[in-house]
């Protein structure tokens, strides 16, 4: 909630770009010195560096629905999920956190896979090599939204069943 009013789970997506806008310069400019001098951290330490937060990102997330699964639930109706689910207990603002460690690893990952797909590319396909990358990233967006409305659990209208 935000005041009175509900919120979508979709708008916490707004901490995962504002993660990026925010912690970029900071990141480049003051940790990504200090981890190549301290580590040698290259390019390759990168992508595992950002590929490591996302899945500390992703299990943050896990453990969280687990506790909205076992939280109580308010007598208040929610406006966004199937007709008469209450709402849980648990704030939906815990989710920041996942969102913003997902941010974070984006910085790492997606300029350094671009560096690398762009200059290991023949001169050519460069251009070919960026738009590929592009396509794949909306693939794997419209992959997630296929099976999310698959394994939506059309034999329950309640949030609180896992599929795990």
């Amino acid at each position: 909630r935000l005041g009175p009013l509900q919120l979508n789970g979709s708008f916490f997506n707004v901490a995962d770009g504002l993660a990026i806008v925010v912690f970029t310069h900071p990141l480049m400019n003051h940790l990504n010195p200090w981890l190549e001098r301290r580590f040698g951290l290259r390019r390759h330490g990168k992508v595992l560096l950002g590929c490591a937060l996302a899945a500390v990102s992703v299990l943050w997330a896990i453990q969280l629905e687990e506790q909205r699964q076992r939280a109580p639930l308010l007598d208040e109706v929610s406006l966004c999920a199937p007709d008469g689910m209450k709402m849980s207990s648990l704030s939906a603002w815990w989710m920041v956190g996942p969102y913003t460690v997902m941010g974070v690893a984006e910085v790492y990952v997606n300029p350094t896979l671009y560096y690398l797909a762009y200059s290991q590319s023949p001169l050519r396909l460069r251009s070919s090599a960026q738009a590929l990358g592009l396509l794949m990233s909306a693939t794997s967006s419209a992959l997630f939204t296929i099976l999310t409305a698959i394994l939506g659990g059309k034999d329950s209208d309640s949030l609180q069943v896992g599929y795990f």
